[in-house]
């Protein structure tokens, strides 16, 4: 028994010393990195307890990006658009209230009155025939500096009354002190005429024109052609009386447009529109 038992025992040796050679080598190194991290492990030291409260504080902080620098930046704050030291005029104002036109020794005075308005440095009258063509006739001005209630103007137009015209178209504009501009509305004046006295362009033919002309009784007229600014291209007296009499005119020479005919006395004035077209070129154009 002795013997068998020896046997038996140098059998188990020979065989698990035949296992251990053929074992796995990728266990092996399991087994090996596995002692390795278990040997760090137990170097590593035990952390200090301040330590590791600053280290939960710096974790648990925000993560700052651009955006939330950009954010974090407070904006500008707006500026005054109106720097009150700068010394610029107070802003200007305007409450229109009437316009007429009177005739005062011989003498056409236009008179319109505000009920209210602020810094005003002037006025600028313009004048119209056609109420699309307004010309700056004059300058009036302004109460200046400081809001005003019920201010009157007056003008006087030292060209309404050899204008000629059946109605004559009035504007007015405030200039402010802060160059801002206000304007009226447009005011019409109706002129007497056609008191026995008659013009007529009777026949136009090759840029010559014919006029027509009569008075109820015999005088002395002045003649005038006149641009639609009132700017005198003819004039001449002529004798107009109970019959109806006819002159020619070359109106090629004006160029084409459009033109007042008129016919005044001391007392009256009478007036036809002509308009002066190139044929062949309109016919061109068509």
């Amino acid at each position: 028994m002795g013997i068998a038992a020896a046997i038996l025992a140098l059998c188990l040796l020979i065989i698990g010393t035949f296992s251990l050679q053929n074992q796995d080598p990728a266990l092996a190194v399991r087994e090996e990195k596995f002692n390795t991290e278990v040997e760090k492990e137990a170097q590593i030291p035990e952390k200090n307890p301040a330590e590791e409260e600053k280290l939960e504080e710096e974790e648990s902080k925000p993560t700052i990006t651009p955006d939330t620098e950009l954010e974090k930046t407070p904006a500008p704050a707006p500026k005054n658009p109106v720097n009150k030291s700068s010394g610029l005029p107070a802003p200007s104002s305007i409450s229109w209230a009437n316009m007429a036109l009177q005739i005062e020794a011989n003498q056409a005075v236009l008179n319109w009155s505000t009920f209210s308005e602020s810094n005003t440095a002037y006025f600028e009258i313009e004048r119209s025939i056609d109420q699309k063509s307004f010309n700056r006739i004059g300058k009036v001005s302004g109460a200046g500096v400081g809001d005003f209630l019920d201010q009157e103007y007056s003008f006087v137009d030292p060209g309404l009354m050899m204008i000629g015209f059946p109605r004559i178209y009035y504007r007015i504009k405030q200039i402010g002190l802060d160059k801002r501009v206000s304007q009226s509305q447009i005011y019409e004046h109706s002129i007497p005429l056609n008191l026995g006295l008659y013009i007529k362009v009777d026949t136009i033919e090759d840029g010559i024109i014919t006029l027509a002309y009569v008075a109820d009784e015999a005088c002395e007229a002045l003649f005038q052609v006149m641009t639609k600014e009132g700017k005198v291209l003819y004039e001449e007296k002529i004798d107009v009386g109970f019959n109806a009499r006819r002159r020619k005119l070359d109106a090629s020479i004006w160029g084409e447009g459009d033109y007042l005919m008129v016919l005044s006395t001391d007392e009256t004035r009478v007036s036809e529109w002509l308009q002066v077209r190139d044929d062949e070129k309109a016919e061109v154009e068509e």
